[in-house]
């Protein structure tokens, strides 16, 4: 069981196991989500989620915000963070 499929990671999507990357990925989400004021990935369906997320691709915070926020959204939403 899962919660928001909004925050699944790209781990969670290859069926890997749960580790600290897919919280990491989560907050990234959040943090996008509170700056922008909506998903950073968004779809009509799980499948069409999961491709977007796979992906990676989704748009840049505003450069309203600081550019250490800025970084650290595009860090925690990195497909090959290690």
């Amino acid at each position: 069981m899962i919660g928001t499929p909004y925050y699944m990671s790209p781990e969670q999507f290859k069926f890997k196991p749960y580790n600290y990357k897919t919280d990491l990925w989560a907050l990234g989400c959040l943090l996008y989500e509170m700056s922008n004021l909506k998903h950073a990935f968004d779809a009509e369906s799980l499948s069409g989620l999961s491709i977007k997320v796979l992906k990676g691709n989704y748009t840049a915070i505003s450069s309203q915000y600081s550019k250490p926020l800025r970084d650290l959204v595009t860090k925690l939403l990195s497909i090959n963070y290690k």
